[in-house]
């Protein structure tokens, strides 16, 4: 049988379901923002007050971590990416399948975090916005937001072969550029950053307000071009 990404993210969708990372990865965001809330309303604020933009990105971001940090090196210690490497598929391939698999997953997230929305636990003002519009935009920003943090940690993995390395690289960098934005209030000093234009987009999405098409296609650039770098990553000898 051939080995196409399809393959490749259908494999990586079934071992995330035995090893169970898959329950972390998708019902991580809507936890993380039901303890906001939550803990938001213990200060007295009303239940239903809008989470900014930055935490939606952020739990994405975080709910995300496990695919980003464990994929290569999981695979890597279990035999299964020497395996990959002897089988005739590219290493373009196995990216793609990873993306995808992390791509599905996204959308399992976003629908998640968009049914707490219409329980008005969580403000999502789209009527701002054509309905259609709005519900296409978070989705494809939710896609966005999951891929970057893959490809980080895809391209962390690829340069090491230490598990714990891999780990500690992959989180710090991740943390580094996904963290301060989200927890800072967003302002010109993080411009340039993919992980704070993602928050920016979802901040005009939560408030009901046009996107601005120009942050929107540099994130996707930032995700062709960190998809590029995994790939030639993974032309070293990494199994």
């Amino acid at each position: 049988m051939r080995i196409t990404p399809l393959v490749i993210a259908k494999r990586n969708l079934i071992e995330a379901y035995y090893n169970r990372s898959v329950i972390y990865s998708v019902f991580f965001p809507v936890v993380f923002l039901l303890v906001y809330i939550i803990q938001n309303s213990t200060t007295k604020l009303a239940i239903s007050t809008q989470v900014p933009g930055s935490i939606i990105g952020l739990a994405f971001v975080l709910g995300s971590l496990d695919d980003a940090l464990l994929s290569i090196s999981r695979e890597r210690d279990e035999g299964t990416l020497a395996k990959l490497f002897l089988s005739p598929v590219s290493r373009w391939s196995i990216i793609g399948g990873r993306i995808l698999s992390s791509f599905i997953l996204g959308i399992f997230k976003a629908t998640l975090v968009f049914l707490l929305a219409l329980t008005n636990f969580l403000e999502m003002d789209l009527t701002g916005l054509n309905l259609y519009i709005g519900l296409a935009s978070f989705y494809a920003l939710s896609s966005l937001t999951i891929l970057l943090t893959v490809l980080l940690g895809l391209i962390c993995s690829a340069l090491f072969r230490a598990f714990k390395i891999t780990v500690l690289l992959a989180s710090s960098v991740i943390l580094i550029f996904a963290l301060p934005p989200a927890i800072t209030e967003i302002n010109s000093f993080y411009q340039g950053n993919p992980f704070w234009m993602c928050y920016n987009v979802f901040d005009h999405i939560v408030k009901g307000q046009y996107l601005s098409i120009t942050i929107v296609l540099q994130i996707f650039i930032w995700v062709v071009a960190l998809f590029m770098i995994a790939g030639v990553s993974l032309r070293r000898k990494i199994a």
